[in-house]
């Protein structure tokens, strides 16, 4: 057999272990006792009222929590969570948290796909890992909310449009999982689904000064996509709820919520730079790295010319800024940034093992300590689990 078939065949081995591993992680870290906790606050408590009603009185389009209250979200998250109570049978914990669970171990798995074709497997396992074991990302993923579902959707599209980028010639298909992502992201949440990855497109193409790239990307067929998919939704509903669904829905969670504070609601009044420290809790341990990437990609600036480099770090920063001129802020709205950011620090590490970073000495000495540290944080994490 030719050392090439062999060194493929190699090659595919490796990744399907990597994804057995990532999964038995999330499997661990999601999963494990998932619906033993009850609901225990009034967020999660919502949720399962809109899955209830859709189970138990069809209402599909537009359910009502206790038949008067509309929702705060569109219906992705409440479908999925439906979905699961029916075909388990039951409507009950585990129903209602396991979409959260499963599309944030999507989001890991595609975090490693994307790192391990743009760079090398290891940069793909590491910004996995990362992610995968982020707190905040943790918390969020065994949480009964819409947050996940919004998250996998724009990785998808953001990941997409990458590739989409990088092709020769734009292939139809590719445009169009493209879109698809962006309007399951906008029926996972909201205009956020369309609005995030239409701003990161537009500052990656300006900055690489190829905004005429535009007009390779199908825009009205694009547009018919996230009408089928989202806007469909968004007129039957609006159809059933008329006024109070469009101020209640449209303005109230999204454009009031972007331009002027609920006062004493869960978005309170933060300053501006509350999502740089809120990333770093989120993130810990591996937040204490931060330093170290913002050092080796400013020793970088030459190669963020190279667009493999540039674009997560433009995906981050365009959802940091983003996120930050909103009025109402909450640490879990920056999810969206998290897979980005876990990129960057997989890039990182890849430059350290490789030994190609100045410091590499003295920061190998910090790893190790920090690995260390893993280690012992993991072990007591995995008892508490137990």
């Amino acid at each position: 057999m030719p050392r090439s078939q062999v060194l493929g065949i190699s090659e595919l081995q490796r990744t399907q272990q990597i994804v057995v591993g990532l999964l038995l992680l999330c499997l661990l870290l999601y999963f494990w006792e998932l619906g033993q906790i009850p609901f225990y606050n009034y967020e999660e408590s919502k949720e399962a009222l809109v899955v209830w009603e859709i189970v138990n009185n069809g209402g599909w389009i537009l359910p009502l929590r206790n038949g008067t209250e509309l929702p705060l979200k569109p219906p992705l998250f409440h479908w999925c969570g439906a979905l699961m109570a029916l075909l388990s049978g039951r409507l009950n914990e585990f129903a209602v948290r396991s979409p959260s669970a499963v599309f944030a171990t999507a989001t890991v798995l595609v975090t490693f796909f994307f790192g391990q074709a743009l760079w090398h497997w290891r940069v793909g396992l590491l910004a996995a890992l990362i992610l995968a074991t982020s707190p905040e990302w943790v918390r969020w993923a065994t949480y009964a909310r819409s947050d996940m579902a919004l998250v996998f959707f724009l990785t998808a599209a953001c990941v997409t449009f990458f590739h989409l980028w990088q092709e020769s010639a734009a292939r139809r298909r590719t445009v169009y999982l493209f879109y698809l992502s962006v309007g399951l992201a906008t029926l996972a949440k909201g205009p956020l689904g369309l609005i995030v990855p239409g701003l990161v497109v537009v500052f990656f193409l300006g900055i690489a000064r190829e905004l005429r790239f535009v007009s390779r990307m199908r825009l009205a067929e694009g547009a018919v996509i996230v009408c089928l998919v989202a806007a469909s939704w968004y007129l039957l509903a609006l159809w059933q709820g008329g006024g109070e669904f469009f101020r209640h829905q449209i303005l109230d969670e999204n454009v009031f919520r972007f331009l002027e504070n609920e006062q004493g609601g869960p978005s309170r009044d933060h300053a501006f730079y509350y999502y740089v420290p809120a990333l770093c809790a989120g993130m810990l341990p591996w937040s204490l790295f931060f330093p170290a990437l913002a050092h080796f990609l400013y020793s970088s600036r030459a190669e963020l010319h190279d667009r493999k480099l540039r674009y997560p770090l433009v995906w981050g920063l365009t959802g940091l800024v983003f996120f930050s001129l909103a009025s109402g802020k909450r640490s879990n709205y920056i999810l969206p940034l998290y897979p980005a950011v876990a990129l960057l620090l997989g890039v990182w590490w890849q430059e350290l093992v490789e030994g190609t970073l100045a410091s590499a000495a003295l920061v190998k000495r910090l790893a190790r300590v920090c690995a260390l540290a893993l280690c012992i944080g993991f072990s007591l994490m995995v008892l508490v689990l137990i």
